[in-house]
């Protein structure tokens, strides 16, 4: 059985024995959690981890959740101008010793980048996979990795073949899956994201609506977006620090970027830094959506299904 380790009195996730964690001692109960993403800074050489990435940890340190999620783009990542991937690796666990609860990494392109993929790896997934899963509560977990080398937006057929079994032995009520591209982009990424290759991402579509995924959780578009498109709720979660990018609007959706109308169900978006809070129970989810100021900029439930 993997064991969660904590790392001083806070921890980025370590697990020993093999991913998938699936603590079997744990009851069905009611589980809180977090989920942010791309907090890399801008001036690479020092800062590779934008400030603000502070501000989202106190933040949620606030809460009462039990574990959070850094849906990728860590830190800025290899290039020529930057401290090395190694020293950003380590200012990232240094950063999250001031967080109180676990966090699960995902793998993004920033962190994937040139030599990245391999020191991200080794040093934040802890020499383990990229691609994992946990139970909590009443919830499952499901982590993917859509930059691993020579896939990159795109998920590896060994990968999906992990996936499929995955969802078909769950036998939880709740299932969330994070993964840093989003199957369908809203913002400047269209076309440079899960949809590069769209018939495996109506394949990862199909397979999260055959199995009652509950949402997707994704980054690399630096603001907030709720987008439920063709019976899946994707959450974009990528306010962690990163500088900010505009969202389209819905008529952009629709006439530029070939949306269907009649597929979308809500499209809710913010262009500021944030974090998402979620909460399960019997009924459903609650999610709510505050910035680094504390105040509340989006919440709505899903119902079970």
């Amino acid at each position: 059985m993997a064991i969660l380790l904590a790392i001083s009195h806070v921890s980025l996730a370590l697990l020993v024995d093999s991913w998938p964690l699936y603590p079997g001692a744990e009851d069905d109960g009611e589980t809180n959690f977090t989920v942010f993403g791309d907090s890399q800074g801008q001036i690479a050489f020092l800062w590779p981890i934008s400030g603000r990435f502070d501000n989202v940890i106190e933040r949620v340190n606030e809460t009462d959740a039990e574990l959070s999620f850094h849906v990728g783009d860590m830190y800025f990542g290899d290039d020529w101008w930057a401290m090395s991937v190694e020293a950003q690796a380590n200012r990232l666990n240094d950063a999250i010793d001031d967080l109180d609860i676990p966090l699960y990494p995902v793998m993004g392109n920033h962190d994937a980048r040139g030599s990245g993929w391999e020191v991200t790896r080794e040093r934040i997934f802890r020499d383990d996979r990229t691609y994992y899963s946990l139970n909590k509560g009443d919830c499952h977990f499901v982590v993917l990795d859509a930059f691993m080398p020579g896939f990159e937006n795109s998920i590896s057929e060994e990968q999906i073949t992990w996936l499929e079994d995955d969802l078909a032995n769950v036998g939880k009520p709740h299932i969330f899956v994070f993964v840093h591209a989003p199957l369908y982009p809203v913002g400047g990424y269209f076309g440079e994201a899960l949809d590069t290759d769209p018939e495996l991402r109506d394949r990862l579509v199909s397979l999260f609506v055959q199995h009652g995924v509950d949402a997707v959780f994704c980054g690399h578009e630096h603001f907030y977006a709720s987008f439920e498109y063709n019976r899946i709720m994707q959450i974009t979660t990528g306010g962690a620090g990163g500088e900010l990018r505009s969202p389209a609007d819905l008529e952009e959706l629709i006439d530029e970027f070939g949306y269907s109308a009649a597929q979308i169900d809500r499209y809710v978006t913010a262009e500021t830094h944030h974090y998402v809070y979620v909460s399960t129970n019997k009924e459903g989810i609650e999610i709510s959506v505050y910035d680094l100021d504390g105040d509340l900029i989006d919440r709505f439930d899903i119902v079970l299904r």
